[in-house]
């Protein structure tokens, strides 16, 4: 269970936890007053739960949004999802800095404390899809570079500091 202010998410294996829940929230109510609210909520089966499992009579959906993050019923679909969402956002922040007058350093900055961070922190829960990976790393470029047609390919400017080439 994991819960922020009045937001709270359970994470239900079993129908043995369905009920041990149940019971937590039964006993909290009776102590404080207050109620779950059913009409905002949401349960999400995940893998292969049984959807005919009644929980508290909590509708099933086919996608949740806990701490600002959409989950679905697999990893691979959450993921994509998630990932799309990202890709749009750095394309629309992209084209919304690139009037800004900012020198090379200060756009190669700008790019690494404000448009990457979020993805950087998702990088290392979710796999990114590669097709969303190239569309990224493409506005990056062509923010950082200010359109300009390169020289030389993006592989060549993304190697490793003192990386050996054609040894």
């Amino acid at each position: 269970m994991t819960a922020y202010a009045y937001d709270v998410s359970i994470l239900v294996t079993s129908q043995e936890d369905a009920r041990t829940d149940r019971d937590a929230i039964a006993c909290y109510e009776k102590a404080t007053g207050a109620t779950l609210n059913v009409s905002k909520s949401s349960a999400l089966a995940v893998g292969t739960w049984d959807t005919a499992c009644d929980i508290m009579s909590i509708p099933y959906s086919e996608e949740i949004k806990t701490l600002c993050v959409k989950m679905r019923k697999t990893v691979k679909q959450s993921a994509l999802a998630i990932w799309t969402r990202l890709t749009s956002l750095v394309r629309t922040q992209v084209r919304q800095a690139y009037s800004r007058d900012l020198n090379i350093a200060q756009r190669i900055t700008y790019v690494q404390v404000y448009m990457l961070t979020k993805l950087w922190y998702t990088a290392q829960v979710l796999q990114h899809p590669s097709d969303g990976l190239r569309q990224i790393i493409s506005a990056i470029a062509w923010y950082i570079w200010q359109g300009v047609i390169f020289r030389m390919p993006l592989s060549t400017l993304q190697r490793r500091k003192g990386a050996v080439v054609g040894v």
